[in-house]
C-alpha cells in the first residue's frame, strides 16, 4: 500500500475534522427544541453580500420585552457570524428604569447606538424616527417586543429585499399578526390550547416545553370563543381539538380580532413554542410561495426590511402613523408591493389592545426558552 506523505495526511485530517464539525453542528440544529432549530437551516449558511451594510432599527420602550430581543440581536451581529452591522435603538420611553437598562445595553456593545427623536416624534406615529436614516442603506425595523427570531430570518429578509426591488417592504412571517394569524390557521400551524379553568394549577411549573404540562381536562362539549371572558392568569394547556379553541375564529383583517383579543395571541404564541419543540416550523410556510402579498391591506410592521433610498425622498409622513404610511399610502403612491417572506419567521408578543397577555405566562415561557439557550436575563 502506498504511504501518504505528511502534506496528504494533514489535508485528510483537515477534511475529516471539518466534516465532523459540520455533522455535529447539523445534529445540534435539528435537535427538537434546540435554540434556533428549523427545517430550513441550510439557508442560514448563505454568505452576506460583500460591502453590504445592514442596520437594525429597534423602537424601544420596555425592558421586560427588549431583554429577550437583545439576546437574538446579539447573536445576529456580524461579529457573531450574523448580518447586522449596527443596531440603532430609538428611544420611546420616559420610564427611568427602562432608560437605565438601555444605557447599560449601549455601554455593553459597540455596535449599538442611541437615536433620540424630537418629543413630537414619539408615540404611535414615531414622527421623525426615520429622519436619521443613512442613504443607500438596508434597514431591519424591529419592535422591542419581538421575543423570538428564526435563525435565518434576517438573512432571508435582506436577500428578499435586494432580489426584489419592486417590493417596497418585505416583512417577516410574524406570529401574532392581524393578517398572518389567519394564514397560519389555514396552513395548519396553530395548535389546540385551552385555559385550565377546570383543573388545579397550583402544582404547574412554567416551562417553554409543552410536553412538561398536563393535558387539558374538562367537559367534552366545552368550547371557548374569542369573545368569552377567561381569567388571563390561568395557564393554558395542550388540548385535543382545535375546533374547541378561540383561534378557529381568527379573522384576516388588520383591525380584526387578531389585533384586539389576547386569547388569540396567547394561543398563537403557545403554538409557536410547540412547533419549535416538535421541529415543525415548516407548518408556517408549507407549500407556500416565497411571498404572501398584502394587496394594499395594512400590515403590522413589527419586523420589516426596507431600503432607506425608497423612504427618504418621501419624508415627512403624509399620514399620522408610520405603519399606515409604509404599508398602504406610500406603496400605493409608488405602485409597489408590501410582501411577507413566508419562511422568515419571528414572534411579536402583543399589541396594546392585547394588554391581558401580560397577565399570562406566555412571556415567561419565552424567557425560559431563551435562558435555556444561553440568554442571560
Amino acid at each position: 500500500m502506498r504511504k501518504l506523505g505528511i502534506p496528504q495526511l494533514l489535508a485528510w485530517t483537515a477534511i475529516l475534522l471539518t466534516s465532523f464539525c459540520l455533522i455535529r453542528l447539523l445534529i445540534q440544529q435539528r435537535r427538537p427544541g434546540s435554540a434556533w432549530g428549523a427545517p430550513y437551516l441550510a439557508d442560514a449558511f448563505t454568505e452576506k453580500p460583500p460591502g453590504l451594510i445592514v442596520r437594525g432599527l429597534v423602537f424601544y420602550g420596555r425592558r421586560d420585552r427588549a431583554e429577550i430581543l437583545q439576546c437574538y440581536l446579539e447573536r445576529n451581529l456580524v461579529d457573531q457570524g450574523g448580518w447586522l452591522d449596527e443596531v440603532i435603538w430609538v428611544l420611546n420611553t420616559t420610564v427611568d428604569s427602562d432608560i437605565t437598562y438601555l444605557q447599560q445595553l449601549l455601554a455593553s456593545e459597540p455596535r449599538y447606538r442611541l437615536q433620540e427623536v424630537r418629543s413630537d416624534g414619539l408615540g404611535i406615529g414615531f414622527h421623525h424616527a426615520y429622519d436619521g436614516l443613512a442613504p443607500s442603506s438596508l434597514y431591519i425595523k424591529i419592535d422591542d417586543d419581538v421575543v423570538w427570531i428564526g435563525e435565518d430570518t434576517i438573512s432571508r429578509l435582506v436577500l428578499a429585499k435586494l432580489n426584489h426591488p419592486e417590493h417596497l417592504i418585505v416583512s417577516a412571517n410574524t406570529i401574532d399578526s392581524p393578517l398572518m394569524s389567519k394564514i397560519h390557521l389555514d396552513r395548519g400551524a396553530h395548535r389546540p390550547y385551552l385555559p385550565a379553568v377546570f383543573q388545579n394549577t397550583t402544582d404547574i411549573t412554567t416551562t417553554w416545553d409543552y410536553t412538561e404540562y398536563p393535558r387539558w381536562d374538562g367537559p367534552s362539549d366545552y368550547r371557548l370563543t374569542w369573545m368569552d371572558w377567561v381569567d388571563p392568569s390561568v395557564p393554558w394547556l395542550p388540548a385535543a381539538d382545535i375546533a374547541s379553541t378561540p383561534i378557529v375564529d381568527v379573522e384576516y383583517d388588520p383591525w380584526g380580532n387578531a389585533l384586539t383579543d389576547w386569547k388569540l395571541g396567547c394561543q398563537a404564541h403557545l403554538s409557536l413554542l410547540q412547533n419549535i419543540r416538535d421541529d415543525t416550523l415548516s407548518a408556517y410556510y408549507h407549500d407556500a410561495e416565497e411571498f404572501h402579498y398584502t394587496d394594499g391591506k395594512r400590515l403590522s410592521i413589527n419586523f420589516i426590511a426596507f431600503l432607506s433610498d425608497d423612504i427618504l425622498p418621501h419624508l415627512p409622513f403624509e399620514d399620522d402613523d408610520d405603519e399606515l404610511w409604509l404599508t398602504v399610502s406610500l406603496p400605493a403612491k409608488l405602485s409597489k408591493q408590501v410582501v411577507v417572506e413566508n419562511r422568515a419567521l419571528a414572534a411579536h408578543f402583543s399589541f396594546s389592545y392585547q394588554h391581558h397577555l401580560e397577565k399570562t405566562d406566555a412571556l415567561a415561557r419565552y424567557k425560559q426558552y431563551a435562558k435555556l439557550h444561553g440568554c442571560e436575563l
